[in-house]
């Protein structure tokens, strides 16, 4: 039965094809259309990491070999990191913000308002969570621009 395969992004720009309607029942099958139609693909492929889907199903690699059914295959180019670091980011900002929105007296205690070692103590705890925030929040930046390698096993 013939499929679709659906190429997205810079993968579809070199070949030069964002559409193919082939006759395979494995995913493996129309990787190896790909590569044998187009020999260069292989050597541009091999260094990015890639989505595949099977209509809304997103295959992982222990089901490259398994049947596909009638859905058309997409293979979508992955940004490195996408992904990685957003949640910490997210609280970094968070951090930053409600430091700035509380300010010192946020940080300080119902019973000893008005002590000077309180607003000492509230001015301590809201630098320390502008610092906490920020230092999260670069941690989140590098991680989604520096993917970690994959050990060899």
């Amino acid at each position: 039965m013939l499929r679709k395969i659906k190429l997205y992004g810079e993968l579809a720009e070199f070949i030069g094809h964002k559409e193919f309607e082939i006759q395979v029942d494995s995913l493996a099958k129309a990787v190896s259309f790909l590569i044998n139609n187009f020999p260069q693909v292989e050597k541009y492929m091999n260094p990015q990491y890639y989505q595949v889907k099977v209509g809304n199903y997103a295959v992982n690699e222990e089901e490259i070999h398994h049947p596909i059914g009638q859905e058309d295959i997409h293979i979508v180019p992955v940004i490195s990191g996408a992904g990685r670091g957003a949640g910490k980011v997210l609280i970094g900002a968070a951090l930053i913000a409600g430091a700035f929105i509380l300010g010192p007296t946020g940080f300080m205690t119902a019973s000893s308002a008005s002590s000077t070692a309180a607003v000492t103590t509230g001015t301590v705890l809201a630098k320390s969570a502008v610092y906490l925030g920020a230092s999260l929040a670069l941690s989140g930046v590098v991680d989604m621009l520096f993917p970690l390698p994959k050990l060899q096993q």
